[in-house]
């Protein structure tokens, strides 16, 4: 048996870890979110903004998911469906502090709000403070 026969078989098996390495490393790139508290809650952001609340729901502590919900629903799901099409809502982290398993993360959140009578953006700008816990190894947004 030549060389070549055994390169195959290691071809075969490294291609698929090579494929798989290559794809964790560009998905991190293109997300670029990074791990830990300011990244939870640039995640939490992200998620409104696509008017994902379930999904931002699971940023927030356990014992505050329901007052969230109802909270972010309180016109009803489809009303702030459509008020969520009106807005882009960004956070950009200014600061993160982080003591034995509590968290807290500063943002300069940017809301872009689209008017349908004029079709001009208003811009709006505010400082906000996250505090967070660790809850099953996870960065949680305590939701007050």
């Amino acid at each position: 048996m030549n060389g070549l026969g055994k390169i195959g078989k290691n071809k075969k098996i490294i291609t698929p870890i090579l494929i798989a390495i290559i794809a964790a490393v560009a998905i991190g790139t293109y997300i670029g979110i990074p791990r830990g508290p300011g990244g939870t809650v640039t995640r939490f952001y992200g998620e409104i903004n696509d008017g994902d609340f379930e999904a931002a729901s699971g940023y927030v502590v356990e014992e505050d998911v329901e007052e969230f919900k109802d909270t972010m629903l309180m016109g009803g799901a489809e009303e702030m469906e459509e008020a969520m099409q009106q807005i882009e809502v960004e956070g950009d982290i200014l600061n993160e502090k982080i003591t034995n398993g509590e968290a807290t993360v500063e943002a300069e959140i940017t809301m872009n709000i689209g008017s349908p009578m004029t079709g001009e953006d208003t811009e709006e700008k505010m400082q906000e403070e996250f505090e967070l816990i660790q809850q099953d190894g996870e960065w949680k947004i305590i939701y007050m």
